[in-house]
């Protein structure tokens, strides 16, 4: 039988106020953010871990981004173009 499972998301977002950000992802979630949480420092902010549930990074970057099924690329993949607004 399987059995791995997520643990973790981070999510990069490119903005100025990561606090701004963080706020935005826990509303989102429904979670706090975790001030306390040694991840919380710098550009990186902890949201709250409910039991068994995936822990969450909100982390600001100053560079593009695109996202793509098999994980962050900084070049966007070939024929992304049809998937964009």
């Amino acid at each position: 039988m399987h059995s791995s499972r997520l643990c973790a998301l981070l999510i990069d977002c490119r903005v100025s106020d990561i606090d701004q950000a963080a706020k935005f992802w826990a509303d989102a979630l429904g979670r706090e953010i975790d001030s306390e949480h040694p991840g919380t420092r710098g550009n990186y902010r902890m949201l709250a871990t409910p039991p068994d549930e995936p822990i969450v990074q909100i982390q600001r970057v100053d560079h593009e981004y695109v996202f793509s099924a098999l994980g962050f690329q900084r070049t966007p993949p070939a024929g992304i173009e049809e998937f964009l607004p």
